[in-house]
């Protein structure tokens, strides 16, 4: 691991005492676990935004398919009752 550095976050007293409660059950310090949440929240926030590039580059190829807003709308309402809808495809699908 390269060099470390500090930085100021500020925090909500309700966050504050949240790290401080999680670093004594982990026997951490507060350091620490806030290190390892940064570091963690900086992977997934990577991971989404690789994952939104690679949905818009794959939206822009030439025969793309979308599902028109109104037929998710459609399917979603319909999850909560007996027998829903089938799950909408993409009009390149069909």
């Amino acid at each position: 691991m390269g060099r470390k550095h500090t930085v100021t976050v500020p925090l909500s007293d309700a966050d504050r005492a949240r790290l401080a409660e999680l670093a004594a059950a982990r026997k951490e310090s507060e350091e620490a676990v806030a290190s390892e949440t940064v570091h963690a929240y900086l992977c997934v926030q990577a991971r989404h935004v690789a994952e939104i590039a690679r949905a818009l580059e794959e939206a822009e190829q030439p025969g793309a398919g979308f599902v028109p807003h109104e037929e998710v709308a459609a399917w979603v309402e319909s999850l909560g009752v007996d027998r829903p809808l089938p799950v909408a495809r993409r009009q390149a699908d069909r």
